[in-house]
This record gives C-alpha cells, sequence and structure tokens, in this order.
C-alpha cells in the first residue's frame, strides 16, 4: 500500500510540472514577431591566412582608403651677378608670375642682390623695375667706384631699413661676407655687395638653396653662358643680354626690351619642367 501511494504522488507531480511548463520556442509564448523574409544578410569574409593571429583579414571594399598626393616641387631661383644687365631678369619674373609659377627660394649676390631683395618683400616686378630706375637714375659715378658704392649702400639703408633677410615673403639667401645667409639684415648684405663673378659663390649658394629643400634650382644668366652654373641647375636661362655694356646705365631700357624678347618662351619651359616634376 505504501508504495502504491508514492507512485501517485510522483505522477501527480510529474503531471503539475508539465501543464506550468511554457513553450519558450513558440512565437506566441515569446511574445515575438519574426519574419523569416526580412533576414538581413552581412558581408562575407574571404577566407584569408591571419596575419596577426587575431582573425581574418577585413576585404578592401570595405576600408576607406585616402589617397596620398604628391606634394609640389619646391622651386628655387637664382640669379646671377650681372650688374646692370641683371634688369633683364625682371620680365622674366612677370612672365613667371603670369603663368602662376611659384618661387619658394630666391638667391643671388652681386648687384642683383637688390632685385632678389625686393622680390622677396612681395614686390612685383613693374614695381621693382621703378625702384631700380630711381635708384640708377640719378647716379653718374662709375659703378662700382667707392662713391657709386656708398651711394648704393644708402638707398639700401633707406628702403630696408631694418628689414631682416627672413622677413619676406618667400625665402631669400643671399651672401653676407660670401656666406648665403637666410637670416640677418638685409643691408648686411647689400653693403658687403661684390660683384665678383666667382664661380664657386654662385655654387655654395646653389648647394645652400638645395639644403633648404629645393627640389628644382632656375638660374637667370644675364652675362653669357656659365659652365659651372648650367652644369648645376636644373634650368639655364641665358637673357640673351651680353650685346650690351655691363655698366652702361643710359641702356637700361634697351636691356629691360631684350629680356622681354624670349621671357614668354623661357617661362613656359619653366612651367613645363615643374609640370613634369609635379606628376
Amino acid at each position: 500500500m505504501t508504495k502504491i501511494s508514492y507512485l501517485l504522488l510522483i505522477i501527480t507531480l510529474v503531471s503539475c510540472s508539465y501543464t506550468k511548463r511554457e513553450d519558450l520556442s513558440s512565437p506566441v509564448a515569446a511574445n515575438i514577431e519574426f519574419d523569416p523574409e526580412k533576414k538581413t544578410s552581412l558581408p562575407k569574409l574571404k577566407k584569408q591566412v591571419p596575419s596577426t593571429g587575431i582573425g581574418p583579414i577585413p576585404n578592401n571594399e570595405f576600408i576607406g582608403k585616402k589617397s596620398i598626393k604628391k606634394r609640389s616641387a619646391v622651386v628655387g631661383l637664382y640669379l646671377a651677378p650681372a650688374l646692370f644687365r641683371s634688369l633683364s631678369y625682371l620680365p622674366l619674373l612677370n612672365s613667371l608670375k603670369q603663368q602662376e609659377i611659384k618661387i619658394n627660394i630666391i638667391a643671388s649676390h652681386g648687384f642683383p642682390t637688390l632685385i632678389a631683395s625686393l622680390y622677396s618683400q612681395n614686390l612685383n616686378s613693374d614695381l621693382i623695375e621703378w625702384e631700380m630706375h630711381k635708384l640708377l637714375s640719378p647716379i653718374s659715378d662709375r659703378p662700382l667706384s667707392e662713391r657709386w658704392n656708398e651711394k648704393i649702400k644708402q638707398w639700401a639703408m633707406k628702403e630696408f631699413d631694418n628689414k631682416r633677410i627672413e622677413s619676406g615673403k618667400i625665402t631669400l639667401l643671399v651672401p653676407i661676407q660670401n656666406e648665403f645667409e637666410t637670416r640677418g639684415l638685409i643691408t648686411s648684405s647689400i653693403t658687403s655687395m661684390s660683384e665678383h663673378r666667382d664661380g664657386q659663390i654662385s655654387i655654395n649658394g646653389l648647394e645652400k638653396m638645395k639644403s633648404l629643400g629645393a627640389d628644382i634650382i632656375i638660374c637667370f644668366d644675364a652675362v653669357g653662358k656659365n659652365e659651372n652654373l648650367a652644369q648645376t641647375c636644373d634650368i639655364y636661362i641665358d637673357s640673351n643680354s651680353k650685346n650690351f655694356k655691363i655698366d652702361d646705365v643710359s641702356i637700361l631700357s634697351d636691356i629691360l626690351a631684350q629680356g622681354s624678347k624670349d621671357s614668354y618662351e623661357h617661362a613656359l619651359k619653366i612651367k613645363k619642367y615643374i609640370k613634369q616634376w609635379n606628376k
């Protein structure tokens, strides 16, 4: 009788547990609406060998790639000493501007140091030409004489006052006591100005320009073919002014006119070279 009672009790308990159990797999019992047609598929990863041991490498189509643009060339311009013939550089400077050729570094020694210094202060070629006329027209002394040098220095002190080499819109590189500098007073360079066409001075200037990061160096020369410059510069431009006297102030207009003749073609040549570099 006792065994029968235990058996009945067990049957009764099992029966109660089944009646209270909820079918959680049923959508109604879980209170969830499920539509198999609305399933969203995730992008599949290609089978690849993990390179780091932390999982497969994501596919490239899911990764945004930022393109790296090549920087533009740093362009340096060197104005070779040529006394008054160096005024033929002004039309070339104007043509560079018209072709939107940006000069990053300008260097010179001798008389064109005046042109380079004014150019670095953001003066355009027309204003520089006017300044040169104002400077040279009243001077009747023999060029490079002591009196002539003194008048040039007086003009420089008035024009540049305490302006510094590093204060320009573009990098100016000029010699102070034959050492090319990017810092110091502009007048310090002009007061120590020499028209001596020592090839090594020019080469030192070009090497310093390269050390400042110049990728392309353009050389303007108004005296004649200079093999050292031609071999060292990327682009060598002879302004074809060698038929004019280097120290005759009365023919400045003729020198400017001669410089204008080929300046457009020279600028196009320079622009094409820079464009090739930038590709």
